[in-house]
């Protein structure tokens, strides 16, 4: 009886050992992400860090299938430390991308259209959303629960962050050679903020 006392004495130390440690990781975690996010969001145009961001949350979606790879071989901490990573590179790629989201179609939108395209843009989260459910519901029971290849799932959803930042490239591309590029350049022109 004494011995499961210690022991479970011991676990509770540890465990408070741990929630301290972590807390003062989230601290200094916290101090180094929010500048750093709110350079990008403040410094920079918008395209860039929109495909920067989608690239960062994309690799962030490969690290976290990654973790399931590594957790199944026998190594869970190590596993445990990709989700982390994982979760935080897509949390940075997502506070970056954000709001430029919205930066961006303000910018190409004609000065007359703006509310349009903004609704539009809203539109577009809201059927993202929409999918978004649709699609991790079926990915996860088929290659989660059906396949028992986590990596598969991770690794879709980290190809169609990818392509969506080739999309919005090719996207910039071609709105640059319309009609719109006139617009696009003088309202990108005045919100530079140098």
């Amino acid at each position: 009886m004494e011995a499961a006392l210690t022991a479970s004495g011991l676990a509770a130390e540890v465990r408070v050992l741990i929630t301290e440690a972590v807390a003062g990781e989230r601290q200094r975690l916290a101090a180094f992400i929010v500048p750093t996010t709110v350079f990008f969001t403040v410094y920079y145009f918008a395209l860039p860090v929109l495909v920067g961001g989608t690239v960062l949350l994309s690799l962030g979606l490969l690290l976290c299938g990654l973790s399931a790879h590594v957790s199944i071989a026998g190594a869970m901490l190590g596993g445990g430390m990709l989700v982390i990573a994982g979760v935080l590179l897509f949390s940075v790629g997502e506070m970056v991308a954000s709001p430029k989201s919205q930066e961006y179609v303000a910018a190409i939108a004609q000065p007359r259209q703006t509310a349009m395209y903004m609704g539009y843009y809203f539109v577009a989260m809201a059927l993202g959303n929409l999918f978004a459910g649709l699609l991790s519901g079926w990915s996860y029971s088929y290659f989660g629960q059906t396949l028992q290849q986590p990596l598969l799932m991770w690794a879709l959803y980290a190809l169609i962050a990818g392509l969506t930042a080739i999309a919005l490239l090719w996207f910039h591309y071609w709105l640059g050679r319309g009609p719109m590029h006139e617009s696009m350049a003088a309202s990108v022109t005045a919100a530079d903020p140098t």
